[in-house]
């Protein structure tokens, strides 16, 4: 009986601490971000949808192991290869050519935490309270881009600052 007892424990303890540990999680999943399934969606209909609906593509554009930094000051993220790398060479066809943004979701330890959209630095369009990502440079030397704040009021929470994204990159942080 003691056996049983001790076994059982150790498996609950092995189970518990995959649970709690982001580095169980799969790369693909610890960080990433995802574009949507449906790429008609635009910043009004994924502003009236909850996030848990909003159907994603089956892989991830960017994921943990494509990052090399994260600045949690600036929002700031340090990529391996060019942005462009991520989203083909047609990006701004993809990304930023919607006059009202295209979405994509963010994903932290396997959990859904915000969505934002890529807009054009072009546009005057103000995505409704959710983070942006302007178009990227092709001369980006620095394999960088920002998720910026957005139209947020100032009494809105910045979901940016979500402590489950800081876990989730952990030694990425720089």
């Amino acid at each position: 009986m003691k056996k049983i007892f001790y076994f059982s424990t150790l498996i609950l303890i092995i189970v518990i601490s995959n649970c709690s540990d982001p580095s169980s999680f799969d790369n693909n999943d610890r960080f990433a971000i995802y574009l949507l399934k449906d790429e008609s969606l635009t910043a009004e209909n994924v502003s009236k949808i909850e996030l848990s609906e909003l159907k994603l593509k089956d892989t991830p554009s960017i994921t943990f192991n494509d990052l090399s930094g994260y600045d949690t000051v600036n929002h700031k993220v340090y990529l391996l290869e060019d942005p462009i790398e991520y989203f083909g060479t047609n990006y701004n066809e993809i990304l930023f050519s919607k006059y009202t943004g295209n979405p994509f979701v963010l994903i932290a330890n396997g959990k859904r935490i915000f969505y934002g959209y890529f807009i054009s630095l072009t546009s005057s369009y103000c995505a409704p309270n959710a983070p942006v990502i302007f178009n990227f440079d092709n001369r980006n030397s620095q394999h960088t881009f920002i998720i910026n704040r957005g139209c947020f009021t100032e009494s809105s929470l910045d979901v940016r600052n979500d402590e489950r994204i800081f876990i989730a990159l952990g030694n990425k942080i720089i």
